[in-house]
């Protein structure tokens, strides 16, 4: 409850109190989810070689106990210390193991959370290629969970690997897709309506509905208007053309304001 809120100093001691406690009645399972928490809060305060003393205690005592779920979990943790202390290769290298490890015992949610991290730590390497095809697969995974966080983090991580692709690299137009397709994906999840995957098609420059609209502003897709800015007009709503009355044409709500 103490970390939860924020409280680190709080939740360390609190956990350093269970842990003298469980270790003393001989609860060795409760002791190591205490080391785990003792080892995040370090994390946070910056005392990188006590988080991965207790990092490497917890994985151990979870490994003693046979909990096979717990242990992949620890060993994340234990390999994220070595990605916080800056040490890529080690942790990438705990990280490919435990993947495969999570993957044969069927633990979802910590293959999801493995392939992300392993896609941060190849952009932090400059491997954007790479961070996107495992950034993909980790949205993935995400999304069959049902985790709205976890789709988040992964989009959150794909754009920083998008930030750091070359400009005049073919990968940074592929990103730039699959993020929309992730985004129009997301939003048909959440059941949102036609109009605005209407309003979508006609934002995007390749369709030929924003085409027809830059037609009718006198603008032309991809070209430069006469003040020297992109002549790229968005809409956000569409709606069907109104009924002509009394003689005379309505304006279209289709159109956007000039």
């Amino acid at each position: 409850m103490a970390y939860g809120s924020g409280d680190v100093t709080a939740a360390r001691s609190i956990a350093a109190q269970a842990l003298e406690l469980n270790r003393r009645i001989g609860s060795a399972r409760d002791a190591a989810f205490n080391l785990n928490v003792l080892c995040v809060a370090a994390i946070e305060e910056g005392d990188l070689e006590q988080a991965e003393q207790f990092a490497e205690e917890s994985l151990a005592l979870f490994r003693q106990v046979g909990d096979e779920r717990e242990a992949v979990a620890a060993t994340r943790t234990l390999a994220f210390t070595y990605h916080s202390s800056g040490d890529h290769e080690r942790a990438r290298t705990l990280h490919e193991s435990n993947l495969a490890e999570a993957q044969a015992l069927g633990f979802k949610e910590t293959e999801a959370g493995t392939l992300g991290s392993l896609a941060m730590i190849a952009t932090e390497q400059g491997r954007v290629e790479d961070a996107l095809e495992l950034g993909k697969q980790s949205l993935r995974a995400w999304r069959d969970l049902g985790s709205l966080q976890g789709i988040a983090q992964s989009l959150c991580g794909r754009a920083s690997a998008l930030a750091r692709a070359p400009r005049e690299s073919g990968c940074r137009r592929t990103a730039s897709l699959l993020l929309r397709g992730s985004a129009r994906a997301d939003r048909r999840q959440r059941g949102l309506g036609r109009e605005d995957e209407r309003a979508d098609a006609l934002n995007d420059p390749r369709s030929a509905g924003r085409k027809r609209l830059c037609r009718s502003m006198g603008a032309r897709p991809g070209t430069d208007d006469r003040r020297g800015r992109r002549a790229r007009p968005r809409i956000t709503r569409v709606s069907a053309p109104r009924r002509r009355t009394e003689g005379r044409s309505e304006p279209r709500g289709d159109r956007a304001p000039s």
